[in-house]
């Protein structure tokens, strides 16, 4: 899986470049990466001449407090589209004896290609300290998400990111934005033929974001016990997340053999309907199926995950209702309120059903791109269970949405 992203780390690891393209709806651009450790004036001129957008050196912020870098604005004050955390910028502090020399006139001022390479190759060096820099100077430091691509889909977090998962330290990169030669952001077929022109790795954020999902445990158990139902007596796991801190849920019942297909339901939470019973979707039908039919097989799992109105929020799922009140469906009223379709994702019920030892299963949905959304972390679903539930005067409507516009499998 994910041989781009492969592909992409090695050379990173090999101290060459990589281009890296975010969302359509973000910046939509393509943007020369490599780890600042391997900069030569060479390599600067290559980002400088052919990527010719601003060449910035993204770090994590441990890296840039040790460096004593600090925000050009404070964060509450930053007005930039994406909220990049641009820092002071700085250049290396030329020793004395190199000021005296005529021979070393290069680096006097700091801006030349050679003298700005030397000042990123000691921002990635572990034994430079803050002392070594003058501020301001001609190359700007970018900090990093803590949690990376997966808390912020930006080209620093994805530098950093990379620079990371090849093992490299400090995790200090380069970047810069490529633009055609009238001044114009590139894009689309202009970075393909980019890449394959200069032999570069093209790949994307949500590339990246989906190898780390996929590899990296980003759910703990917090806590377990034993929990009667009136359908049966499971356990029941909490799991939280660690980037976000939100709770999930998982019930288990009987004993989980890896080798053999596990009942599964994957839910999504429904306050409206779950708890309070609401006839406007199937929601609260489709668990009390799943978990007597977990009963009536003796073993399986529910995960219960907590993304409310197909992760929009209560708030907004209730504002949701409101439009469908005034004419709208479900899924214009999720567009009107700036929202996709269908904002869930399954990398957390993935994780969560690997720690519970579940690696096979037959999965109770009628909700086609769930199954996708399980398989691409590594899951096999060997049979789509169906749901079938009877609608009522006012749930119709929406089923047939579900139906109609987002593929689900009614019978």
């Amino acid at each position: 899986m994910f041989p781009s992203i492969t592909k992409a780390i090695q050379d990173i690891k090999q101290g060459k470049m990589v281009i890296v393209v975010d969302d359509e709806t973000r910046e939509n651009e393509g943007d020369l990466i490599m780890a600042a450790k391997f900069i030569t004036p060479e390599k600067f001129a290559f980002m400088h001449d052919c990527g010719r957008g601003l060449i910035c050196v993204p770090m994590e912020k441990e890296r840039a407090k040790k460096l004593n870098l600090w925000p050009i604005v404070p964060d509450d004050l930053n007005t930039e589209f994406t909220k990049c955390k641009f820092m002071v910028s700085v250049d290396y502090k030329n020793p004395k004896s190199e000021i005296r020399n005529p021979k070393l006139d290069e680096y006097k001022t700091g801006v030349s290609f050679v003298a700005r390479t030397r000042t990123i190759q000691k921002l990635a060096n572990p034994k430079v300290n803050a002392d070594n820099f003058v501020r301001p100077g001609h190359i700007t430091p970018l900090v990093a998400d803590n949690w990376g691509v997966l808390a912020r889909d930006g080209h620093t977090e994805a530098a950093v990111d990379l620079v990371r998962l090849s093992g490299i330290a400090p995790r200090v990169a380069v970047l810069v934005e490529i633009l055609k030669k009238d001044g114009a952001i590139a894009r689309g077929q202009y970075l393909k033929t980019f890449a394959r022109k200069y032999g570069l790795t093209l790949i994307t954020i949500a590339e990246l974001a989906d190898y780390r999902k996929c590899n990296e445990k980003l759910v703990e158990r917090a806590a377990s016990a034993h929990l009667p139902t009136r359908f049966g007596k499971f356990i029941v796991h909490i799991y939280k997340e660690r980037i976000t801190g939100k709770e999930h849920v998982a019930l288990v019942m009987g004993s989980i053999d890896n080798n053999t297909p596990v009942l599964t339901r994957v839910h999504s939470r429904c306050l409206t309907g779950d708890v309070f019973h609401s006839l406007r979707c199937d929601c609260d039908s489709q668990l009390h199926f799943a978990l007597e039919t977990i009963a009536k097989r003796g073993v399986g799992v529910l995960v219960y995950l907590n993304q409310e109105g197909r992760d929009i929020g209560l708030t907004d799922k209730i504002k949701s209702y409101a439009l469908q009140e005034r004419g709208l469906d479900t899924v214009e009223a999720n567009i009107r309120l700036g929202y996709k379709p269908d904002m869930r994702v399954y990398h957390i019920g993935t994780q969560i059903l690997r720690d519970l030892g579940v690696s096979k299963m037959e999965l109770m949905t009628n909700n086609p791109k769930k199954i996708v959304g399980l398989e691409q972390y590594g899951l096999e679903i060997v049979r789509r269970v169906p749901i079938v539930i009877e609608s009522n005067e006012h749930n119709r409507k929406y089923l047939s949405v579900k139906r109609d516009k987002l593929g689900h499998l009614l019978h």
